[in-house]
This record gives C-alpha cells, sequence and structure tokens, in this order.
C-alpha cells in the first residue's frame, strides 16, 4: 500500500504485461510500495506500417480498456499496486494534427485519473514524447534507456526535438548506459546521473537446480539485436545451448537461421517463461551468452541480462558493446566475433567456488537498492514530508 503523499506518473515505452520485462516495469512495481503510482502504457511510438498485423495494433489502441487496475496484469515478480493508463492515443506521431489530438487525448485521460489525488505530482518519463503531460506535475524526471531515436521504424527526427524540449524541462535526467548519458549531454542536459540497469538479483541468487556445464541465451529472439551467427557457432560446436524467450518479436518465426538454431541438436529451447522458472534454467547453466550485433542502435544498450546472469552464478560472454566496456567488469568476459565460441569454452567449466563469489558479486546491483535510489531522488525533489 502506498505511504507516500507524492504520486508518481510513469511514461513508459512498454506495456505493463510485456513478454518481457524491463527497467520500466520493475521500477514502476517497485515504486508503488511506497507511492501513489500511475502506469501510462507505451503510445506506440514506432509508425504503423500496413501490414495486418500493425492494424490490428492501432485498433487495439483505439477501443481497449483505457483505465485498469493493477490486478488485471500478471506480474511478473512482484505485485503493482498501482493504476494502469492504456493511452487512448492515435499511432501516427509524425503529424502534427495527431499530435494536436493526441496531446488533448492523452491528458484529458491523465487528467481524469490524478483529479483528486493530493501531493505532490511526478513525471517519471522513459519517453522522449510526452504530449505535454509535465505541464500537469510539479517535477520532471528523464530516464532515458535507450537510443531510441536509432531503432529502426521510429521518428528520429521527431524524437531527437522532443527530447530536446523535455531536457530544457526535466529536474532530473537518468541514463542507463554510458553512451545514453553521452547522447543527453549533447542534447542540452546540464547533468544525467548514470543508472546501469540492474536484476532481480534475489530472486535469480535463490534458485539452486542442479547445474551443469553448458551455456544459456535468454532475451526477446531479435535478429535487429541478436547475432544469430554466434549462436549456432556455438552450436555447431557441440556445447549445450539453452534458450528462452519470444519468437514473434522482428519476425523471427519466418526467419530461416532462427529456425535452425531453435531446432539445432545441442538447442534446447524453453519459449518465454516466467521469471522464476527463468532463474531455474540460468542456475542450471555456467556460461551465460549476450551475442548482441554491434550497430547504431546497441551502441546504447546496457543489457538487463548482464547482472541476471551473475546473480545466477553464471560467467558472462558478450560481444564488446560500448556500454560494457567502460570499464573492467567483474565475471563479464567481452570478445569479438572470432573469439567468441572459443571464449565460451573456457568459461564452460563447473567451479561451485566461483558460482558462489558471482552470486555475492551481483547483491550491489539489484532492483531493491535501485528502488531506494528512486525514492531518495523522489525525495530531494519535492521534500521527504509531501
Amino acid at each position: 500500500m502506498a505511504t507516500s503523499m507524492v504520486s508518481v506518473i510513469v511514461l513508459s515505452t512498454a506495456d505493463m504485461n510485456s513478454a518481457v520485462w524491463t527497467n520500466k516495469q520493475h521500477l514502476a512495481t517497485r515504486l508503488s510500495e511506497t507511492h501513489d503510482v500511475i502506469y501510462i502504457e507505451s503510445l506506440g511510438l514506432r509508425t504503423p506500417r500496413f501490414t495486418r498485423e500493425d492494424w490490428k495494433r492501432v485498433a487495439s489502441r483505439l477501443t481497449a480498456s483505457r483505465v485498469r487496475p493493477a490486478d488485471a496484469t500478471p506480474i511478473p515478480t512482484a505485485p503493482f499496486r498501482g493504476r494502469i493508463i492504456k493511452p487512448l492515443v492515435v499511432p501516427f506521431h509524425t503529424s502534427r494534427m495527431v499530435r494536436r489530438l493526441n496531446r488533448l487525448l492523452l491528458q484529458r485521460q491523465v487528467r481524469r485519473v490524478v483529479g483528486k489525488t493530493q501531493g505532490a505530482l511526478i513525471l517519471w518519463t522513459f519517453s522522449p514524447l510526452t504530449y505535454g503531460l509535465e505541464d500537469l506535475v510539479e517535477k520532471v524526471v528523464y530516464h532515458s534507456v535507450d537510443l531510441l531515436h536509432q531503432i529502426d521504424g521510429l521518428p528520429a527526427a521527431l524524437i531527437l526535438r522532443e527530447e530536446m524540449k523535455l531536457l530544457s524541462r526535466a529536474d532530473a535526467v537518468i541514463t542507463s548506459s554510458a553512451m545514453v548519458q553521452q547522447h543527453v549531454l549533447s542534447q542540452g542536459a546540464n547533468e544525467a546521473r548514470l543508472w546501469e540497469n540492474v536484476a532481480d538479483v534475489e530472486l535469480y541468487q535463490a534458485a539452486t537446480p542442479e547445474r551443469v556445464e553448458g551455456a544459456v541465451f535468454a532475451g526477446n529472439l531479435s535478429p535487429s539485436k541478436i547475432n544469430v551467427e554466434l549462436l549456432l557457432a556455438v552450436a555447431d560446436a557441440n556445447i549445450p545451448l539453452a534458450v528462452a524467450g519470444p519468437r514473434e518479436i522482428d519476425g523471427v518465426r519466418e526467419d530461416r537461421r532462427w529456425n535452425e538454431l531453435l531446432s539445432h541438436r545441442s538447442v534446447s529451447y524453453h519459449g518465454n517463461l516466467a521469471p522464476g522458472e527463468l532463474a531455474q534454467l540460468l542456475n542450471a547453466n555456467t556460461v551465460g551468452l549476450i551475442p548482441y550485433e554491434l550497430n547504431a542502435y546497441t551502441e546504447g544498450v546496457f543489457p538487463m541480462k548482464v547482472y541476471e546472469y551473475v546473480a545466477s552464478g553464471l560467467s558472462v560472454v558478450t560481444t564488446p558493446l560500448p556500454s560494457l566496456a567502460t570499464r573492467e567488469r567483474a565475471h563479464v568476459h567481452l570478445t569479438d566475433d572470432a573469439r567468441f565460441v572459443e571464449e565460451v569454452s573456457q568459461n564452460l567449466q563447473l567451479v561451485e567456488e566461483d558460482v558462489q563469489e558471482r552470486k555475492a558479486a551481483a547483491t550491489q546491483f539489484s532492483w531493491t537498492s535501485r528502488a531506494a535510489q528512486a525514492r531518495e531522488l523522489i525525495s530531494q525533489l519535492v521534500g521527504p514530508n509531501e
């Protein structure tokens, strides 16, 4: 139950019941333990294409229930105690006329929910496009976790323009990687806190299945982000490889190489697992893989799976993402494509002392500690007695 008089409007870029949770849902859930949290789901920034799936997405945004209580949403690890708004917006954000309409629609929705709210109002936005919600609140936090303007299909010019406007209004700016931090500073931010992505480490530390020497990859099976050739190379080296994550993203079901991977003799595919099931799977292996492509978008990515893997006792083998190359990180091994399989092989050995050392090292990178940071920031912005 919320105990603070502060209400936090979280403007997300992901729906609460997404197949894979990211920092938006985790942070909102933990803040809802002490604050009144209103979670606004994705505005649908990607411009719809002329496909049946995209038109279904447009229709769902225009017809779905607009506000619902938290218990209407499946919660992976902890109960979300706030309210959820499914925004009534038209997902053609590059049109000036549509943006005017969306501004009116979204602000009216939010006013209806917060109209009787007592105490301070904070907007905690993960989206650079806010449709003026900052005008309804006392304080604004911009939490940038991706280089959104680098994602195919998103309106880059609009995102960058709106981001500059938001940075001029924000009372605090948070970034999830050093590369994103550099970006917002170049966009005009006076300062930007670096909060690298963390994990639900208590969940992953607690799992204790029988562990065998093997590799695992967990996450969205996205061809635009994941180098499937590296995973195939691991499998071709006869290294047992477990794969978990949703397949429907970015057309994976129709991708020949991904289908070859998931049917490979060395690969076991586990589908999209609930967090407790995923913790069991990770703890049953010895090496966690992050075979990301290196491109303009992943330049800013700090994968949440880094500390999920470490908290599970895994050695981490990853391509040299800029966000991970900023400093040496215990138990995280950066390598290029040519040496990827070799690095996996060298870290396969099961050494129980190493497993326990990794689990202990992950403790400081938890959502528990991150939520405490967020609450402290809120207190700094509005005062402890609001």
